[in-house]
């Protein structure tokens, strides 16, 4: 297991600064030189997500958690991600179309989406008798 020496905790919590080590005791003997120039210094082992933007840092507990933050207003508005949702609606809408017609007996026997429905159908249908007992 890889150590953390956790040097300096922003005010947010976040780790403002750290050094990886591959031993507790390399790690130890880093905070110890640091010391007098970090006082609340500790080690801690790394935790599962190594990306440390993600770290929420307690020095009292001497403990890193892992906290992934909310999307940011420029993440959310990101071209691609909007293109994504476009097409998810998109993909919605035309679902809840073929169903409409399909439930208003419209798609022809021959249609392409009534083969495709009725082969999902098929399958859920063996998914679903696997559930019961």
């Amino acid at each position: 297991m890889a150590y953390l020496a956790i040097v300096k905790v922003e005010p947010t919590g976040r780790v403002g600064k750290y050094q990886g080590y591959p031993t507790e005791a390399e790690a130890i003997a880093h905070v110890e030189r640091v010391k007098a120039q970090f006082p609340s210094a500790y080690v801690a082992p790394m935790p599962a997500n190594e990306q440390y933007s993600t770290w929420l840092c307690d020095p009292v507990a001497k403990t890193i958690a892992v906290s992934i933050p909310p999307p940011t207003k420029d993440e959310i508005n990101h071209p691609l991600l909007r293109q994504i949702v476009a097409k998810e609606r998109l993909t919605d809408r035309r679902v809840r179309e073929m169903v409409l017609r399909w439930a208003r007996g419209s798609l022809a026997a021959n249609d392409a989406d009534r083969v495709a429905l009725e082969a999902r159908e098929t399958e859920f249908a063996a998914l679903r008798a696997q559930l019961v007992p």
